[in-house]
């Protein structure tokens, strides 16, 4: 490790267990006609002064270049296997996009000493990764969070994840021309113009929030049943935006974390993620109904070409042996996926299950 990588995750590890007081998202911005810039520090000004200042020294560790355009923040939890993977499909994006992808690496102590101490020692090896490939990789950006218990969760990373992007934003020479994009850990696949794809639409001014589509690999839509499963599923979740206006009670479409991105002005003007409303898995659903009911219908689009291909969620690992009369431990199938040899064969998963 450099010297430089060396004095990085020091300065990591020293903030990682520093946790501001959040029990709220900060205020709902109530003057859109701002700029993006003015509008990023409005919301800014309605959080903790402690929790701004801590974001901004991560700032100064990771460093922002001001013609960046597109920010991807990835909430990574245990993810280690996967990660210089994200770090490679990343480094072969192509067309005119500057752009930093931030990891968020974290989780949430408890009184277990045994798992504290995996959790640990995967989180500061994550962080080592990390800071290596950011001497051939610079767009990688690095935070480090350890979460105390009731702390923790997606939503709390989340928010942490998209306010630093929001905050790097502010920074830049254009943030009327910024692109926030979400992602998690899981990814295995994105097409090589993935990040111009968002901006060539968000950054434009064309469109303010998009929602990309999510798919799993090949083998999962080799078996019938569970394809039909996986249809259903996300029709059910994409549909309430492609027919809103057929199903109003839908009241829009449910964002995925896994992939979307948004307008930095309309991530500020919803008021940004809520990390505490829904604890666990819920806060993108909450975004999608803020985003309706603060700004109305029009805001939210689909596009069925931004593709990001990510490993089989627990519901459709406990599908699958449900129609193999089986009861796997869906939950360890899906946390260890990265960690098995076979699922990964060359990434078209031919040996998958």
């Amino acid at each position: 490790m450099s010297f430089y990588s060396g004095n990085c995750l020091a300065s990591l590890i020293n903030l990682a267990s520093v946790s501001p007081p959040l029990c709220y998202r900060g205020n709902f911005s109530t003057t859109p006609s701002l700029s993006t810039k003015s509008v990023i520090n409005e919301y800014f000004s309605t959080h903790p002064e402690c929790y701004t200042r801590e974001l901004e020294e991560f700032i100064n560790i990771n460093r922002v270049n001001p013609v960046i355009n597109v920010f991807v923040f990835i909430v990574c939890y245990n993810k280690l296997p996967n990660l210089e993977h994200i770090v490679r499909l990343y480094g072969k994006q192509k067309g005119d996009v500057n752009f930093q992808v931030t990891f968020l690496i974290n989780y949430t102590t408890g009184d277990n000493e045994e798992k504290n101490n995996f959790d640990e020692n995967v989180f500061l090896e994550s962080a080592k990764l990390l800071l290596k490939l950011k001497e051939r990789y610079n767009f990688i950006h690095v935070i480090t969070k350890r979460y105390s218990p009731g702390e923790g969760g997606l939503a709390r990373a989340r928010k942490y994840a998209m306010d630093y992007s929001l905050l790097a934003c502010s920074k830049t020479e254009r943030p009327d021309s910024c692109v926030l994009i979400s992602n998690e850990g899981d990814t295995l696949e994105i097409e090589d113009d993935y990040l111009l794809s968002f901006s060539s639409r968000i950054g434009v001014g064309r469109e303010y929030f998009v929602q990309g589509r999510v798919k799993y690999p090949s083998n999962v839509y080799d078996i019938p049943l569970l394809k039909l499963y996986v249809d259903v599923r996300e029709r059910v979740h994409i549909g309430q935006g492609i027919n809103e206006h057929r199903y109003p009670g839908f009241e829009g479409m449910m964002p995925i974390g896994r992939n979307y991105g948004i307008h930095p002005k309309i991530a500020c003007l919803s008021g940004g993620i809520d990390p505490i409303a829904l604890r666990g898995a819920e806060d993108d659903q909450m975004l999608g109904f803020d985003i309706y009911y603060r700004l109305g219908n029009g805001i939210k689009h689909y596009a069925e070409d931004i593709v990001l291909t990510t490993n089989p969620r627990r519901e459709i690992l406990i599908v699958h042996g449900l129609l193999n009369g089986r009861e796997d431990d869906a939950k360890s199938m899906y946390e260890d996926f990265h960690n098995n040899k076979k699922y990964m064969i060359a990434l078209g998963m031919t040996m998958f299950f």
